[in-house]
């Protein structure tokens, strides 16, 4: 008896996690990879980048962003602001004051997104892997 019970359990368990949508991956933590520019010839330049998100106290889908680029080996900060994941379950990022927004998806311990200005244009593509904290 005890052990349909547990194949029961686990059948159901199934079920529940196939019937719904599953919550998108934490980006908590430090994320270093390539911010690559799409509109050349511009003012844009690659970047070794730096990402560093944070948990905001008592909401579970909302972080802040610490941007950092990587210059003869030291970070440099370009600017802090809001995340959060919007109805597609990408993590979204407005930058103050420019209308421009970063939008990211995460797997596991990757992360790839798009930094699109406020006209539409797609200014750069990046992706990121987690590192320790």
């Amino acid at each position: 008896m005890f052990m349909i019970a547990a194949v029961l359990a686990v059948y159901l368990s199934g079920m529940a996690q196939s019937g719904s949508p599953g919550k998108p991956d934490s980006p908590i933590g430090n994320w270093r990879g390539m911010s690559v520019c799409q509109v050349k010839p511009s003012g844009c330049n690659d970047e070794d980048s730096l990402y560093h998100f944070k948990a905001v106290a008592s909401k579970s889908d909302e972080f802040e962003l610490q941007a950092d680029k990587i210059v003869d080996g030291k970070p440099i900060t370009m600017g802090t602001g809001p995340c959060s994941y919007n109805a597609k379950g990408q993590l979204a990022c407005p930058i103050a004051g420019s209308g421009a927004i970063l939008i990211f998806e995460v797997k596991g311990n990757e992360m790839s997104g798009t930094m699109t200005l406020a006209n539409g244009t797609m200014w750069r593509k990046l992706t990121l892997k987690k590192v320790r904290d």
